[in-house]
């Protein structure tokens, strides 16, 4: 290959940052503490003659977007408040890799990609966190409808809890929720379902965001294998109680494991043993090497609810509805110490022969 002189590498830098049309590029590795703040490559901000400043707008592949401001330190600038909420939204890890490209008008577009160098498919299908909560698919716009039915029809004990108190058995059906809390709910639902039906600003298309959900492709099954797989957990949660580990079981719901894919804690629960800010915990299954980093956030209406990546906990392990999931808080967070809540989590299904979930494409 042919070297390069010196004028010609100084034009071409010329000719490039300041002559191109307006999108620009530049790509960060996520490493060490990348989950509070990240860093602009030094070069990058040299070229924008001070114009990074103040706030700017990052969209994600799924075209919408996130309000981060910057700050500087020295000579560096950083995405820094509003930063922490795009990366958990987006279930971004160590050793991803995003590309930045700046489009102009204080706004940068962001691919994610994992360690296998290929996308996070996820990414397509993040919502922009209206209201302290964020989910892939934003049908579960019914969850409340869902929630409700379940609690009226009888079938009033889908939570089991134990939190270390005098109670051997507690069941917790909708007492979770008040009437306030049910509006501010309704209204994060309807924003939320307002954005899947938004269109896609793709040059030259005009075609509707896809939302992905699923359908069982498990054998039907009967009541009593529903009321076993409860009664195996309540016994599991009643004897878990003597190791002083605080425990909550709940029962998944359609909105939980096929549509919507978030789930709500226990109010009174969160409230006593989760961290009050959105955060992230780490979900066990049968090991220490096999876990799950999933977004937990807090609503308006004081809900605490596992959403980013939660579809993931769900597809990987093949959770259905009427399985039971009890989540033991083996290490309890704190966000000063940089240490995020875990959960061993056991998991009680209604059939063992395990079939998985069929996607759907919803639009």
């Amino acid at each position: 290959m042919a070297d390069i002189c010196r004028t010609c590498k100084l034009n071409a830098k010329r000719e490039y940052w300041h002559m191109l049309p307006v999108t620009k590029n530049f790509f960060k590795v996520m490493l060490g503490n990348f989950e509070r703040e990240l860093r602009i490559p030094r070069e990058f901000v040299a070229n924008f003659g001070g114009r990074l400043s103040g706030s700017f707008t990052l969209r994600g592949p799924s075209r919408n977007e996130w309000k981060v401001k910057v700050r500087r330190e020295e000579e560096d600038v950083l995405f820094s408040r509003g930063w922490d909420r795009f990366v958990s939204d987006h279930g971004i890890d160590i050793h991803d890799f995003l590309v930045f490209s700046y489009v102009g008008d204080s706004t940068f577009e962001v691919m994610v990609f994992d360690h296998t160098g290929c996308e996070r498919e996820g990414t397509h299908f993040t919502n922009v966190n209206l209201s302290d909560s964020s989910c892939r698919c934003t049908l579960h716009a019914e969850e409340n409808d869902n929630e409700s039915d379940f609690g009226m029809s009888g079938e009033s004990n889908n939570v089991v809890e134990n939190v270390g108190d005098d109670n051997d058995y507690d069941v917790n059906n909708d007492d979770d929720y008040d009437d306030k809390e049910e509006d501010d709910d309704d209204e994060e639902a309807e924003e939320d379902l307002e954005e899947s039906f938004s269109y896609a600003r793709h040059p030259g298309t005009s075609v509707k965001k896809a939302q992905k959900c699923y359908i069982s492709s498990r054998r039907t099954v009967t009541e009593r294998e529903r009321e076993r797989a409860r009664n195996i957990s309540d016994d599991y949660v009643k004897r878990y109680k003597s190791t002083g580990v605080p425990v909550v079981g709940v029962v998944m719901l359609p909105t939980h494991v096929y549509k919507g894919l978030y789930l709500t804690i226990p109010k009174d629960w969160a409230l006593k043993y989760m961290i009050t800010r959105d955060h992230q915990v780490e979900l066990k299954v049968g090991g220490e090497h096999n876990f799950w980093l999933v977004g937990c956030r807090w609503t308006h209406g004081g809900q605490c609810q596992f959403r980013p990546r939660w579809a993931e906990f769900v597809l990987d392990n093949n959770l259905e509805e009427g399985d039971v999931c009890v989540f033991e808080l083996v290490q309890k967070g704190n966000l000063k110490a940089n240490r995020r809540p875990v959960f061993n989590v056991r998991i009680f299904r209604v059939v063992q022969e395990v079939v998985p979930l069929t996607p759907v494409r919803m639009v």
